[in-house]
Formats: C-alpha cells, structure tokens, sequence
C-alpha cells in the first residue's frame, strides 16, 4: 500500500464520557468530614457451591451502616458483603431523605465546572476538620501551621495544583488549553478562589488561606501526621534556561524548616514574591514528584490570564519567553528559566518526599522521548542498541514494540495507540517445477489456483492495523500492512514496531531537514496527516537539535567531532588488526543470535583520562537486524567465540553520552567533544545457529541415508509409479534427494501437518533451486530425469483429502520409542511403538498396518507395505526406516521422521539431547534421553548440566524424601562442574528446604541463585499458607546474603525479593524493595508489586500502583481482576477485563477464568458471552479451567443447554468439570440429568468428592427425588468413605422437608455426628410454612428466634406461618419484636440486563427513568391476562389488608416490573433474563407462567432458591420451589 499525505482534517474519535458520581461522593461534597459513617460487622450464612443451593453451607462476615449527617440519621436496612456498598447505600438512603438527587455525569460544562472547582477550594480552607484528612495538601498546610505571625496558614496556590487531580481536571474542562499551560490553571485557581467562600487570597501575591481557623483537634492530628523539617534540606535539580544557547546545570536547592518548599525553589529564579511558583504536572512515571517550575508574573497578569488569555494581555513577550527545552520535557508550556526539581508531598509519605535530579536525569528523561530511547534504556545500553528492524520472539529483547509504542505515546501526551484486527487472507504454500523452464518457487501465494485453495480463508492468520491519535482525539497516523501471521502477538508487535521505526526515520529528518518532511524513506502501508503531526511534535522541532540524531555535528551544542587521532577507527567494513585470543571457528553469521560482553569509555587525549560510560556483561542480539550501531555489528562479526578487540567509533550525540554516564554526568558536561573520543572494547561469548538452521539440524540431520534414497528410487521405478506423495515431508529432504537419481515422476507433493515446517521447506527448496537446480538437471537431462511439478499441502496422514487421490505411491518416515530397560528386560520387550508428538498418539507397527488396510479398503485402492532398515516383522529399538505403499491415494506409511541416531563424536550434546526430548518432557523422558546418549557414548559430563536443566519440578501432588530427588543429584555430581550454571539447576529442580540446605555447599553463585533460592522459599510460603510463616526470616536471611555478596542490585533478585516479602505479607519491606532502585524495574518488577497489594486486600494501593505503570501486560490486568473479584467487586472486575480487551491487550487464561467467575456471580449473561467471545476471536484453546468456567457461567446465568453444550465438546475434563456441570443441572431444576450425568461420572472411573454429592443431593431436593436421595447420602458414606457435612445434611434437610417428611428431618438433624447450624433449622421451618405445620413451625420459629436475634429471615417466616393461620396478632407481635431488635426484613429487588447496561427494580419501583412507559406496559400486560383467565392469588400477601389493597400490592412485584422493561427494550420473541434476590412468590410465578403463555415469550428467573425456566406456560420446577 502506497502512502498518502492527507491534510490536517484527520478523523476523529468520540470522547469518553465523564463518570457518574457516586452517593458517597455526593454526601461528602455536600458535608465533607461532617458525615460520620458507622459500619458495624455481623455474621450470616452463605450460600453454597452451585447457584440454587437452599441450605448454605458456612457463614461470612456481612456489613451494615448508620450515617451520622448534622440534623438526620439513617441506618441501611439490609446488610451487605462489601464495607463500602453498606456506605454507599446509606448515602442513596440520606440523599433521597434530603431530595438530593445526584446528577448524571460529572460536570460536562465549563460553567458546572467552574462552580464545581468554587466548592472544591472552598471544601479545602472553610472546613474546619479538613486538616485532619488524608490529603496531601495537609503536607504543604502544616509548615504553615508551624510558622508565627501574619504568614500562618499561608500556602502558595501552586500547592493546590500539585496535589489535587480534580483541580486539574475541572480547569481543564473549564479552558481546554489548561492542560498545556500551568499558568492558565494557576489564574482560574486563583479567581476560583477569590470566589469561594470562606477563602482568602491576597491581591497583591499568590497566598492562600483559610478566614476562619481549623478547629485545634484537626491541626493537631495534621501535625502529627505529618513530619516536620528539623534540619535545612539539601537536594539537586536541573536549572533549565530558557535561552537555548545556555546550557542545563546541575544547583542545590536548599529547604529550610520555616518555609515552604516552592518558595525555596523559585528564589532560585529571582521570582519576586516567594508565592510566585509555577508548577508543572509530574515528568516521566507517575509514581514520582518531578516537576518543573517557574516564577509567575504579577498578580494582575495571573488573574487577567484566564479571562482573556496571552496574546491579548498586551505583553507581547510572553510568547518569547516560552522555554522550549522545559515545554518539551514536561508537554505543557513553560515561562522562563526554570527548575526540575524531586520534591513534594504525597499519600504515601508522612513527611516531605525529596530526591535529587542530576543531569544523568535529564538526559535519560531526554532520551526516553525518542521513539527508539525507552527500548534502549530496556536493554540497559544507551550507546549501542538500537531499535531493532524486524520483531522475532525468538530474538528480541527488553520491551515489547507494542508497550514501546504505548509508552512513547504516553510521553508525547498522546492517545493509547489503537491497534485492531483486520481480515486476513492465508493460501497454501506450494511451487512449480518444469524441465523447460526453472522458474522455482516464484509467486508462491499464488500457485494453487487450481486446487481451489486461492483465497481461502485461514481462520490462524492476523493481521492488525495501528491508528495514532492526538489527546484530542485528531488521527496524526495510521499504518496496515499486506503481511499476516500466523501468531496474533507476532502480527500486533511487528505492526506495532513498523510505526515506531517510522516515528524514528521521521525525527531524523527534523533533525536534518527542519520542518521539511521528506516522505522519501517512509514505508509503504502508511497514511500520515502532515498538519497534525507537525502541530503535536511543534515544539520537538525548536530543540531537536539537542535530543539526538546520528549527526553529531547537529546535536551537540559544544562543537562538532574532530576525529584527530592516530588510534584505528573501525568504518562499517573495515578489517580488524588486533584480536585476541584463538580462533573457534564459530563466527556470527546473519540470523545468529550473538552474545557479547563490552564496555564503552569516554578518552580525554590531553588529559589521558577515561570515563567509563556503559558496560555489559552479557549482551545478546540478532546480527543483520540493526539491533545495535553499524560499526559495534562490522567489530563483532569479524570475530568468533570467545575473540575480542578494541576499537575507536564516532563520538555519539553529546545528550546520548550524559544519559548513559550516571556517575559523570556533571564532569562531562564540561569537557569539549574536540578533545576526546569513545573506545569500545568487545567479546563475543556465544553464538546461536539462527532458530530455522538449528530446527533443521536437530529434526534432519544427518540427511537421508544412501541406502533408503536408493531403496525409494528402485521401489519407484519398478512400480512406474508418475506421482508420489511425501507425509511429513519436513523441509522436504526426500523431494530433493530423488532429484539426485533418475525415476518416472511428473509430479511430487508434501504434506506436512506444521505450517512451519511447510514455510521452512519452501525456503529451503527456493534456495536450493534457484543455486544449485539449474546444475543438477542439467546434469540429469543425460539420465531423462524429469520432476515436472512440485507441491506442497498442509495436513495430515489421519486425514483424507481429495487433492491427493489417485497418488501412486506414499512415502513416511516412521520414529519408534526406545522402551525403557529399567522397566522391561530387553528379551522381554514389547512391541515396538511409533511416537508421533504432533498428533499426539503412538501406534505398534501392526496397529499401523491395519489402520491403513482399513484406509484404503474403505476408499477402494490397495496397499503393500515394505522398508528398509528392518524386516516389517521384526521389532527394533532404535531405528529410522522408510516404509512404501503401492498404489496409496491418502496415506501408506507410518508417522513422523526423527534424527539417525549414530555415535558421532563431534555430535553436540545439547543439540542432541533437544532432538531426543518431546517438549514436555517429564524426569522419564529425561531418564530415557539418558540411557540413549549413553549407548551412544555423549553422555559426558558436559551433557550432565543441560539434563539437569530440562527436569521439571518432581512430584508436586504428594509428600517427598530425600530418595526422590536422588536422580538429581546424581546429575550434579556427574557433571563434574562447580559453575554456577550447574548449581542454579540444581536449585531449580529440589523443593523446600533442600535448596537451602544445599546453598552453602556451592563454590561458585551468581545472581540467578538467589533468584532460584527465593523463588523456593516462596512457593513453599504460598503452598504452606500461614504455617509456613516461619519461612518469611528465612527468606529476610536471604536478602542479607545478597546484600553482602552484591547481588541485591541485580533486576531478576529485586524481582524475586517483591515476589517474596508480597507472599509473605511484609508489605513495608516489599515497598521498600522496590522503591530503593527505581531504575531497576521492568514489568514484572511492577506486576509483583501489584500482586503483593492484591494478595494483601489493599486495592485502592493496588489500582495506583497499576495507574502508574508505563508499561503492562497481561499478567498486569489479569492481577488487578483477579484482585477485584477477590474482594468481591465483582462489576469493577468486569469493566477492567473490557477494559483490557478495547486496549488491544489478549487476556490470559487467568483473567478469562477470573472474568467469567464475576459473570457467573452475577448472573449477568451479556458479559458472560462477552468474555467467551473474546476466547474465540483471540484463538485461545479452551483448556479445562476455561472450559470449567464456562460450564458454570452459562449454568449461573440460565443457559444451561448452552453449558451442557460446552461441557460435551471439552476433550478433556476433571472432577471439577464435572461438579459444575452436575451442580448447573441441580441448579435448573433436572435433577434426573444430574443424577444420569452423576452416573456417566462414576461409569468413567472417576472419584467424587463431597461438592459432587452436594450436586447430586440438592437435584434429587429440586426434583423431589427422595429415594434417590437418601441412596446417594448412603453410598457416600458406606462406598466412598466420604463424611457428610453441613452442606449434605442441609440438601437430605431439605429433600424430605419439601416432600412433607418433616418429622424425618428432624430426626436426621438429631442424629447428626456434628453440630447443627441455625440454618437447618431454618429450612425445617420453612418447610412448616409450606406444608401448614403451625405448632411445630411456631416451636421451631421461637427457638430459632432465640439462638439467632439478628437473623430478619426467621422473624418473616414465623410470622408468615402466623398469617396464613389468619393470627394476625400474632403476626403484630412477630413484627413488633422484630423492629425492637432493629431488624428488618430485606428488600425485594430485580436484575436485568439489557443494552449493555444493568437495570435494578424495586417494589413499585418510580426511580427507573422510564417508569412511566413500564407502568403502562405493565397495565397491558395485566389486561391481557386477565382476558385469558389470570386471577391474582393473593394468598402470598401476607399483611392485614383487604383484598383490594393486596391485589395493588402484588402487581408491582419487581420481577413484574423487570418484565415490563423487557417487553419494551428487547426484541420480541427474544427471552426475558431476570436476578431476583429473594424466592418468587406463588401469585409472580404463576403471572410470569402466564405471560409465557399469552405473549409466547421465554422468562428465565433466578431467585434466590433456584432457576425457573418458563415456557408456554410451564416452568422447569413443576411448581416445586
């Protein structure tokens, strides 16, 4: 696709809508501290396991509020699992007392804005109790508070906006430009406050203060909080000029105890007042407090500023005092010379937070503004990576293009890059081959017109497209491509990095060309908007020449390079004259991964002094990708393993060398580029065969033996046989050996089932085509050999395809499995099997030949077979061998080729051992892999380390000894080796506590044995729980050991020391970690952190911590869900997972399953199908755990058919698999399915568990099973040794209650080896109010009563046993003494979901915004019904009222109400999802029965006893609930 220039009118995008405010947000914008929130915390029980159980199971810790508001108090009626929902629902009830009535959104206009940021200023000086909060503008307060005479109180106005986000939000929706210019923000600040009341701003500075004084308590509990100065501060900044001829210093700012901190900084800037600061939004990470800041004008200029803006303030100078290095670093506009300073006050601190900020600060700020600099400052080389060409995930290193991508749009305040899908065509590879003409392999996409494959759709390959927005939603760039992948990340990332690498070539031509933009380097696939993009990067344009660039001359600001000197310059293709050390052999080619140590140094020549600048130990990169500069590339190729060299390179741009010396940064500044130049001195470690090259090595050599070609060739010809097909063709080694020899072929294809494999052999077969065919048929035209075409297809020898019949003869390769000799004597071996690791299955050489016999009688040809390299009816134990089948249409021979194992000397270990293991190897292969180097005499000690390193961990499922691991150590022992290399595999594989057992005894560590050491110590905390709490000094021991060895600064120990102290609980020390080196962080440094606070419960520090995060992954979103669904947030869950969708972010299997709990909890169906179609269209498989979080999802949200159908196309399944289904089943009423697919499990030879009887009992209890029931609770006990608990007694409680069996319950509870609940009792009383048992009902009520005061339900069913008795006394008297106790019956609601959204009904509901139309709907609904027959039963209405008060009271039952709505914003004929809290009442049963009936629609209810499905005016329960 060729580029376009578009204009400046880019499209753009619809802006989010602001957030609703919350009731709580209301009542404290109204009262502030005056509200006084009382939560109180009560225990009740919990349901159980499957959604419908009626007995729970355990009790749990709920929540009740009281809100104290001056003149009113209210108390919620209910109780809640969640502190805050107690809160928030006793704030709704205060506002509807009030008449409050909360607006929709946030302020949308600037005028609501405006009046919003009057009160909020207010909020902060007029409230007498606001010091005694958490804010952090309390920080700033209390210098003042320590201060005498006339300046007590007095905080600059800047210090409102560094600490309070909403400030700046609300200026920013007042004047748009606000966010680009802190002196705008400044000037609304200061009118807003020279409005609000109870504030005083002088007019002649910029000093605020509260006119009345906080209350004594307040300041107190301020000043305790928050530390005092005792001693003057000091702390470095960055005095940034504002003339561009100047250059950035380093000064020390001094803070002194009386004063406040941004008066100190700007009497650097000779401002005029000390309250004149300026402050800019924070620089670089969130996290920190760099900003910028500057001397604001007079007062009369701030205060005009906001009403009528710069340019017509008659101060024309303004715009020339602009500071464009500041305005860059910072994305907003600042004034004059300014300061970067690491100073402020945050939540997280309890005193003043400082840091220094030294020039090496500024330059990697700088630096990480390129498109390429946060990838270098990922690799930890400043001076030698470079942004990499091509993405390979085999290859690449540090961040990933698309969160580099993400974060250098995050830098330059734009939009999250928008990266989408796009359809995907992928044909199959294939070429042609004439003996007239030798155009091989030409067009290879287009080929296979003729099989009717061109242009088929491949459901595997992506192909995405990137769109670049500004923050104001102005598209600046947009890129798609023709190219696809086969892996959705490979296509994301590649895309991704082809926009960065734009983004870098066009930097580059500012730097040279000004504003002229050159589209002569610019790839195809792009579409630009010139006008937009040179409007965002204005003011990169003005200081790029000091940014970087490769031209040295433009970006330094002292003097152009003058290489004068007589030490070797090595130019791109120069030859080295001085290398050290022999020559391996092994040199880096193209494609190689190459690993090399290096150091780079500054040399002063006049001075003979070095600096040095940057070093690595181990550095790995890809050669021929531009993953470092062209002249490290030239030096490393000219080398082999362990060789190295020095040499002199150009001088980088200035601001490269100070971002890259963090210990110099000062005297560098300094010294003139003139007299100096940059020495590198390089070796190289390792080299890494290109991944292709080495799969080829490992999967085909050594090659074709002679004997099977030539044992194929006579086969072929005797046969006369003109078409041959190669199954598993591989890179097609056999296709091009029979060119060697002369056959009667025209035409040769090759199946293979990896894709790969198929890419690979095209390759290889267009290289040796297009140099060596032309040789060789040539050659053959002697010996009338012609090969006319060649093909290749995708599939499988299992399955039939047309396009292969007629084939006279196929060709296989077949592996066959070493039996183990510890196992089986060799003389007592059995039959040889034929492994195949892509098809997943193994057949014995007979078994092979029947199923192709059976084949090929089935598609009406005939087959023989025959070999070499063995007699068809003799076995082998190690043997390739070819087999042949004449004539074969599909398929006719055995599996999948493996390597000739021979005993090479030369053969590389590794390698060797690569090809034996399957990739999943478990300690048998290894053993196995073992033996078979051993026979074949490479089991030296050298191979020992890499068997050590691929065993995975040994028996995770049971207790272990010491002999368990004795094949282990044995490894160790016969490696004969003391690296650390071997001792971290060691550590790698033993389980707690041997590997500290182990540790003191290795002579040789590194920082990856700490690592390992930790992780060990961690996952015994997490399997151990709080009794592996003795671990937690262990590991605390650990950390003092690296500390002292020098390990602790290393990334991958900081890691494992986060991960540790989160497991273990010490969030102090796990903060304290990762706040000591914030320069030692990568992402998973951060998701550890995240991980830490959400194992703790703490999600409000957890969500800041993710909002800080420039980079994340995956494992970062999945966290935050996870965390949320654990504290039982479980729509904030829901929203972050979509969140994470729309970001362009693939979910993991852990936020998918986690996504689809919160749905199933909810019973929210649309975002069920949301989650299981982002599964599907990401091409995630569906494990067992995503398969088991269907099963229950569907089942919790009424779709049990739609379960069912998941839990039948699962390949695999486990017992809890199983319990879900059987539990979704009881759940919907089919307790006969439950038992039959009960049966199924135990005919499958599967072991239940006391949640799979629990299923089982509770469908016999919803399908009044009894006899059923009472057999399973037997054999339970009796068969499967399984002890009954509360949750089975609570199913046979409930099973013989429903059936009337009341005495018998009673009985089974009086004969029970526990203790009863309450809650068995509770169900036996419910079973008297069914079944009309008054005098038993009323002892058990009283008793119930009486054992549990708090409980509300057991006071409504004592008295709904009194009402049908028509005892209405009785009934005042249950109810008076329930008010007494402060209990309160709970609320009937509704749920249902429509249009995306959740809507909530109530008895006789009027807050929905569309009751008027539901209350007509409603009228309809009822006139019809009655025409057809429907009579209220009013029975349910259990008050003394008369009838017609009753019939009013029952048709606005929520769930009627919710069936209104659905009959007005659903489809018709589509059915009608409804939540109900509660158990449905008979008289809403039979209506909802009804309307099934008349209007033939489908009702699904899910109450709080089960799932009724209502169809043409039946229900699933049979009137049985």
């Amino acid at each position: 696709m060729p580029l376009r220039l578009r204009g400046g009118g880019g499209s753009k995008r619809g802006m989010p809508a602001p957030p609703t405010m919350t009731p709580k947000a209301l009542i404290h914008q109204k009262y502030g501290a005056k509200a006084c929130y009382s939560v109180e915390e009560v225990r009740e029980a919990v349901d159980g396991g499957c959604p419908g159980l009626a007995l729970p199971q355990q009790t749990r810790s709920v929540y009740r509020c009281s809100l104290d508001l001056p003149g009113l108090t209210v108390v919620t009626p209910g109780t809640f699992v969640r502190k805050k929902d107690a809160e928030q629902v006793a704030a709704q009830i205060a506002l509807d007392k009030l008449g409050i009535q909360p607006t929709a959104n946030a302020p949308s206009t600037p005028e609501e804005a405006w009046d919003e940021l009057i009160a909020r200023i207010s909020g902060f000086f007029a409230d007498e109790n606001f010091p005694s909060s958490s804010h952090p503008l309390i920080g700033h307060m209390c210098v003042t508070f320590r201060r005498t005479g006339n300046r007590f109180g007095m905080i600059p106005l800047s210090a409102i906006a560094a600490c309070d986000v909403k400030v700046n939000t609300l200026c920013k929706l007042i004047d748009p430009k606000a966010e680009f210019d802190p002196l705008l923000v400044l000037s609304l600040i200061y009118n807003a406050a020279k409005k609000s009341p109870g504030v005083s701003v002088s007019d002649s500075n910029l000093w605020i203060q509260n006119q009345k004084p906080y209350s004594p308590e307040a300041v107190d509990v301020a000043l305790q909080r928050w530390s005092s100065i005792t001693n003057p501060i000091e702390v470095d900044g960055i005095f940034v000029p504002c003339a561009m001829e100047d250059e950035p210093k380093t000064i020390t700012l001094r803070l002194s105890h009386n004063e406040h901190y941004m008066g100190d900084i700007v009497t650097n800037l000779s401002a005029s007042d000390s309250s004149h600061a300026v402050v800019s939004r924070t620089v670089g990470k969130a996290s920190s407090e760099i900003r910028l800041y500057f001397s604001a004008p007079n007062v009369q200029f701030v205060s005009e500023m906001s009403n009528n803006g710069v340019a017509s303030l008659g101060d024309g100078n303004m715009e020339y005092l602009i500071n464009k290095r500041a305005s860059y670093i910072s994305g907003q506009t600042i004034y004059g010379d300014a300061i970067l300073a690491n100073v402020g006050y945050t939540r997280r601190d309890s005193e003043i937070h400082t840091e220094d900020v030294t020039l090496f600060t500024y330059y990697r700020i700088l630096l990480g503004k390129l498109p390429n600099g946060n990838y270098k400052m990922s690799r930890d080389s400043i001076l030698v990576a470079e942004l990499p060409s091509v993405y390979s995930r085999s290859s690449w290193k540090g961040l990933s293009p698309r969160d580099l991508l993400c974060s250098f749009c995050r830098l330059h305040r734009l939009a999250e890059p928008a990266v989408n899908r796009v359809s995907a065509s992928c044909k199959v590879l294939g070429s042609a081959a004439s003996s007239e003409e030798m155009e091989v392999l030409k067009n290879m996409e287009n080929q296979y017109a003729s099989d009717g494959t061109n242009g088929k759709e491949k459901p595997d390959m992506f192909k995405y497209e990137v769109k670049i927005y500004s923050k104001m939603q102005k598209l600046l760039l947009e890129y798609s491509t023709a190219d696809t992948w086969s892996k959705e990340s490979d296509a994301i990332h590649n895309s991704s990095l082809k926009v960065l690498i734009w983004f870098h070539s066009y930097f580059e031509q500012l730097n040279k060309h000004g504003q002229k933009l050159s589209l002569s380097k610019s790839s195809d696939g792009f579409t630009i908007y010139p006008d937009n993009i040179l409007h965002e990067f204005a003011m990169f344009l003005s200081i790029y020449g000091n940014t970087g660039g490769d031209d040295s001359s433009a970006c330094s600001t002292v003097g152009s390079l003058s290489m004068d000197t007589t030490e070797q310059k090595l130019e791109n293709n120069a030859i080295l004259a001085h290398i050290e050390g022999p020559d391996s052999g092994i040199f880096p080619s193209h494609g190689s991964l190459t690993c090399i140590s290096y150091t780079a140094s500054l040399v002063v020549k006049d001075k003979a002094k070095r600096y040095l600048l940057e070093s690595n130990s181990e550095f790995e990169f890809e050669i021929g990708t531009g993953a470092v500069r062209n002249q490290l590339e030239s030096c490393v190729t000219q080398l082999s393993v362990n060789q190295s060299t020095c040499f002199i390179a150009e001088l980088p741009p200035r601001d490269l060398i100070l971002a890259a010396s963090s210990e110099f940064s000062h005297d560098l500044s300094k010294i003139s580029r003139d007299n100096c130049f940059l020495e590198f001195s390089v070796k190289v470690l390792q080299v890494t065969e290109p991944l292709e090259d080495r799969m080829e090595k490992a999967l085909f050599n050594p090659p074709l033996s002679k004997q099977r070609v030539e044992f194929a060739v006579r086969h072929i010809n005797e046969l006369h046989a003109t078409t041959l097909v190669d199954f598993g063709c591989g890179s097609g080694s056999l296709l091009d050996s029979l060119l060697e020899h002369p056959t009667t072929l025209e035409k040769v294809v090759g199946v293979d089932i990896s894709r790969k494999g198929l890419t690979r052999a095209a390759k290889v077969h267009n290289r040796a085509f297009m140099t060596s065919l032309h040789q060789k048929l040539s050659k053959k035209s002697l010996m009338q050999t012609v090969v006319p075409t060649a093909m290749l297809y995708d599939g499988s020898i299992t399955d039939f395809d047309s396009r292969l019949y007629r084939f006279d003869i196929g060709t296989c390769l077949e592996r066959s499995a070493m039996p183990n000799k510890e196992d089986e004597p060799e003389e007592n071996a059995g039959p040889c099997k034929f492994r195949n690791h892509d098809h997943k299955f193994e057949w014995t050489r007979s078994q092979f030949q029947h199923w192709a016999a059976g084949l090929a009688e089935k598609h009406n040809y005939s087959v023989e077979f025959s070999g070499v390299g063995g007699s068809v009816q003799i076995e082998c134990i190690i043997r390739s061998s070819m087999q042949l089948g004449a004539p074969a249409a599909a398929a006719a021979a055995a599996v999948r080729r493996a390597p000739t194992f021979q005993a090479r000397r030369a053969a590389d270990a590794r390698e060797l051992l690569g090809a034996l293991l399957p990739p999943s190897p478990t300690v048998r292969h290894v053993q196995q892999a073992h033996a078979r180097l051993a026979v074949l005499g490479l089991a030296a000690p050298r191979a020992m380390p890499h068997l050590l390193a691929v065993i995975p961990r040994l028996l995770p499922d049971r207790p272990h000894d010491d002999d368990d691991y004795a094949y282990p150590l044995a490894l160790f022992r016969g490696a004969n080796s003391t690296s650390a290399f071997v001792s971290n595999n060691l550590l790698r594989v033993l389980p707690h506590p041997l590997p500290l057992s182990l540790f003191p005894r290795f002579p040789r560590r590194n920082p990856h044995s700490f690592t390992f050491l930790l992780a060990s110590i961690s996952n015994h905390l997490n399997a151990a729980g709080p009794s592996g709490s003795a671990c937690s000094f262990l590991g605390s021991h650990v950390h003092a050991i690296a500390v002292k060895a020098g390990a602790a600064g290393d990334l991958y120990v900081r890691n494992a020391l986060v991960h540790f102290y989160g497991v273990s609980g010490d969030l102090g020390a796990m903060r304290r970690v990762f706040d000591e080196l914030p320069r030692v962080r990568d992402v998973l440094t951060w998701n550890e952190i995240l991980a830490g606070y959400v194992r703790a419960g703490m999600m409000a520090v957890a969500r800041e911590m993710f909002d800080e995060m420039a980079v994340r992954d995956e494992i970062s979103w999945s966290t935050l869900v996870g965390g949320y669904v654990k504290e039982g947030e479980l729509e904030v869950a829901l929203g972050v997972f979509r969140n994470m969708v729309e970001q362009g972010v693939r979910p993991n299997q852990a936020a998918v399953v986690t996504a689809l709990s919160a749905s199933a909890r909810l019973g929210l169906l649309e975002q069920g199908k949301f989650v299981h179609d982002v599964v599907q269209s990401s091409g995630m498989s569906v494990c067992m755990n995503v398969g088991t979080a269907l099963v229950d999802m569907y089942s919790k949200c009424g779709c049990v058919a739609v379960a069912r159908e998941v839990f039948d196309g699962m390949k695999r399944r486990d017992v809890f698999t199983w319990n879900a289904m059987i539990c979704g089943l009881a759940a919907h009423g089919l307790g006969r399915d439950a038992v039959e697919l009960f049966e199924r499990f135990i005919s499958e030879g599967l072991s239940p568990t006391n949640v799979t009887f629990v299923g089982v009992l509770n469908g016999c209890s919803r399908s009044g099973l009894v006899a059923e029931g009472r057999r399973y609770f037997k054999l339970m006990v009796e068969k499967w040794s399984i002890e009954p608990e509360m949750e089975h007694y609570g199913c046979m409680v409930d099973l013989l209650g429903r059936a009337g069996l009341v005495p018998e319950a009673i009985e089974l509870i009086e004969g029970m080896h526990i203790a009863p609940d309450p809650v068995l009792w509770g169900t036996v009383l419910s079973s008297c109010k069914t079944h009309g048992l008054v005098d038993l009902g009323v002892s058990v009520g009283n008793r119930l009563i009486e054992l549990d005061p708090t409980h509300d339900g057991y006071y409504v069913l004592l008295s709904d046993i009194y009402a049908k008795a028509n005892k209405w006394d009785e009934v005042r008297k249950v109810r008076k003494l329930m008010s007494s106790r402060g209990t309160s019956k709970s609320a009937g609601w509704s749920l249902m979901e429509a249009q995306g959204k959740v809507h909530k009904f109530l008895v006789g509901d009027t807050y929905h915004k569309d009751f008027v139309q539901i209350y007509d709907t409603l009228e309809m609904i009822n006139k019809r019904l009655t025409e057809a027959g429907y009579v209220p039963d009013v029975s349910s209405v259990l008050h003394d009222i008369g009838d017609e008060e009753k019939v009013h009271a029952i048709k606005v039952h929520s769930e009627r109400l919710a069936i209104a709505y659905g009959f007005i914003v659903l489809e018709a004929g589509s059915p009608i999802r409804i939540v109900k809290n509660l158990r449905v009442c008979g008289d809403c049963h039979e209506f909802s029965k009804m309307v099934t009936m008349v209007f033939e629609r489908e009702i699904i209810v899910r109450d709080g006893s089960r799932f009724h499905h209502m169809k043409e005016g039946k229900c699933s329960c049979l009137d049985y609930w």
